[in-house]
């Protein structure tokens, strides 16, 4: 039985690596007028795409690159997913990250210090 269940998680494993995209975020992305970097590879960036690739929008778990804060968003445009974090507007970012589910919704995570 044991062996049923073994097979069972590492075929769905496999499932799900073979259904995800690589998302390939802008270098830059305006937002309130003006220009953040988004992360090219940070860990707001890998958290996005898990996002994206779940199809989900909350917190990740791990920690917060270097910041105090994290928020986490989606919408229907990069904009809108990074602009709905929490703490947008009331705390420095450090580290944006965005990525684009095969569904076309948005989904942001940002660091905050």
């Amino acid at each position: 039985m044991i062996r049923y269940v073994i097979a069972f998680v590492l075929l769905c494993g496999v499932v799900e690596a073979r259904g995800r995209r690589h998302y390939q975020p802008s270098q830059f992305v305006g937002v309130n007028n003006m220009v953040t970097h988004i992360a090219g590879g940070g860990s707001a960036q890998q958290k996005a795409e898990i996002m994206a690739s779940r199809n989900y929008c909350g917190h990740i778990g791990g920690g917060f690159g270097g910041g105090c804060y994290e928020g986490v968003g989606m919408s229907s445009t990069r904009d809108g997913a990074i602009r709905i974090c929490c703490y947008w507007g009331q705390r420095q970012a450090i580290e944006i990250g965005a990525a684009q589910a095969a569904s076309g919704m948005w989904y942001a995570c940002v660091f905050y210090r």
